[in-house]
């Protein structure tokens, strides 16, 4: 029976992924809004959250909503110096209406930060 040399590698127990610190944040600059905004890396639910707002179904047809896309995104991802979000929900309409540069650096960050691509957006849009 032959032996594989593979180099020495840890295989992570439940414990090491749960505690793991995997909530990451990047700083992004407004200056038309005065300074930095913190994004930050969705959860899996939390982007899974994201993913089923950019549908809406009504009986078996199913619709794509892409409005205020930047800003439901950017809601969902800014966060304040303790990670806690900057925006609820009720506040989308809201900050929809700021600066669409901004909002577009924003959800850029936080579209690259989270492993999204402008093929995902592209494609609900499409569909």
């Amino acid at each position: 029976m032959s032996k594989t040399n593979t180099p020495a590698r840890k295989i992570l127990s439940a414990s090491d992924i749960l505690g793991a610190n995997d909530k990451k944040v990047v700083y992004v600059d407004c200056p038309e809004w005065g300074g930095e905004v913190g994004i930050k890396a969705m959860s899996g639910t939390e982007r899974d959250a994201f993913e089923q707002s950019m549908y809406k179904r009504e009986g078996k047809k199913i619709e794509a909503v892409t409005d205020n896309i930047r800003a439901r995104l950017v809601c969902m991802t800014a966060v304040d110096g303790n990670g806690d979000r900057l925006f609820t929900d009720a506040q989308l309409k809201e900050l929809g209406e700021k600066s669409a540069a901004a909002l577009d650096r924003c959800f850029d960050a936080a579209k690259d930060l989270n492993g999204m691509f402008d093929g995902d957006v592209e494609e609900a849009k499409k569909d």
